[in-house]
């Protein structure tokens, strides 16, 4: 199984140039299209507050840190 022996970062957080520009140009497409006017009208969005965030941040934490466990402890076959 592929995603057993996988990680988030084995190689290396940067060392794939084509993956940053893709993930870049991804967050700043949609940055535009949340809090620039232009981007407002034509998806019809209104722009996220700090709050937001501040909710929203912690749970995709929480997610990256259960997956990792849950390989850490597959690989170790303790499950």
């Amino acid at each position: 199984m592929i995603a057993r022996d996988s990680q988030h970062f084995p190689v290396g957080l940067f060392s794939n140039r084509f993956l940053l520009v893709g993930i870049a140009s991804e967050m700043l497409m949609g940055l535009f299209i949340i809090y620039h006017p232009w981007g407002q009208a034509f998806s019809g969005t209104a722009p996220l507050s700090f709050w937001v965030w501040a909710v929203l941040a912690p749970f995709a934490a929480v997610l990256l840190l259960a997956e990792e466990s849950r390989k850490f402890i597959a690989r170790r076959g303790l499950t």
